[in-house]
């Protein structure tokens, strides 16, 4: 209805693909591959609207990222999407492109794109601490234990209010063993935030 009334309307054309997307997600692979077009529609429309759009990129990186080849997915036109905007915001391009590497399983480039991003505004500082947590958690679950803990021991450090620092450091000294540094970790989570999923 709100497209309908305006389809120039780059919010309702956004909200479109990420409800879209929610369904697709919540209903299986079938559910998946019928909704897939049309999410890609949306946020492809979303981008055109606003090629400026930090959240209208990255919704589309995350769709190419995450869809199979078969529904629209294509690392390929991820990386492109990330190239192209470049000529918006030389910064955040990079951070988009730390989603490629990450999902490349690339961390040595990630993590360098992420320490070359200028931290010039509160916008940029907040997507710069998600990217250090998506690595975290990517190295994590990729069996880098080591090195997620160094990297979330530093985000700790840096930013000793940030809860989801000290899930991520409460979670990778679960994993190593590190069974009293991991409850005080997240205790701490839970301090800071209790609606954290802290509680193991």
């Amino acid at each position: 209805a709100c497209m309908a009334a305006n389809p120039k309307s780059f919010e309702c054309t956004r909200a479109a693909a990420q409800l879209y997307g929610v369904m697709a997600m919540s209903g299986g692979m079938i559910a998946g591959m019928k909704y897939a077009p049309k999410i890609k529609e949306f946020m492809l429309k979303a981008v055109e609207l606003d090629p400026k759009s930090f959240e209208a990129r990255r919704d589309l990186n995350q769709f190419y990222i995450a869809a199979p080849g078969i529904a629209g997915g294509s690392i390929s036109k991820a990386r492109a999407n990330a190239e192209s905007y470049k000529q918006h915001n030389a910064d955040l391009s990079k951070l988009l492109l730390v989603d490629v590497h990450l999902y490349e399983k690339k961390y040595p480039q990630a993590q360098k794109l992420i320490a070359e991003v200028n931290a010039t505004d509160d916008k940029t500082k907040r997507l710069i601490n998600n990217a250090n947590i998506g690595l975290g958690f990517a190295y994590l679950s990729n069996g880098k234990i080591p090195e997620s803990i160094t990297l979330f021991q530093k985000l700790v450090t840096a930013q000793p209010d940030s809860a989801q620092a000290h899930f991520g450091l409460g979670r990778a000294q679960l994993a190593s063993k590190q069974l009293d540094e991991a409850i005080a970790s997240l205790e701490r989570t839970l301090v800071l935030d209790n609606t954290q999923p802290a509680h193991y």
